[in-house]
């Protein structure tokens, strides 16, 4: 579900557990969520900041390598928003763990970068108002810069 950004997948585990004990889970004001993935209702939308988005990253990231030894945030099919311009392997000592979400001009991405004792965490939101593919290229442009300044 993870891994590969399936919104179905997430929709079967809010079935499973439902909203509101997901939203119990999350303890965090700044995160609502009162709906299902990809499914518009009047009136009712999920909520997240940049700043929650960091702060849960960095909890599923510590709880799943302490339950699994490992994250499956490490593990993603797509590493295009802040990680899209390098790759693990130009800096195989730094871990990149990171969560995009995309919809119709929104391009948001969170993403965890570890090496040499060093923890990153950068959250960008971003809304492409004119449809031009800035939104991924600002996420880009981001975490190279990041990227270079700190490892």
């Amino acid at each position: 579900m993870i891994a590969v950004s399936d919104n179905t997948a997430t929709n079967v585990l809010l079935d499973l557990v439902g909203l509101p004990t997901l939203q119990a889970w999350i303890q965090e004001p700044e995160i609502q969520f009162e709906r299902y993935m990809m499914r518009p209702i009047k009136d009712k939308e999920n909520r997240l900041t940049p700043s929650a988005a960091a702060k849960l990253l960095l909890r599923c990231v510590k709880q799943e390598e302490a339950a699994l030894g490992f994250s499956a945030l490490n593990q993603q099919q797509f590493q295009e928003g802040i990680p899209g311009t390098f790759a693990e392997t130009t800096h195989p000592a730094c871990r990149i763990f990171n969560k995009t979400g995309r919809l119709d001009r929104i391009e948001h991405d969170v993403a965890y970068l570890h090496a040499n004792e060093t923890t990153i965490i950068i959250a960008a939101f971003s809304y492409d108002k004119t449809g031009s593919g800035q939104g991924i290229s600002w996420l880009r442009e981001i975490g190279q810069t990041v990227y270079q300044q700190y490892f």
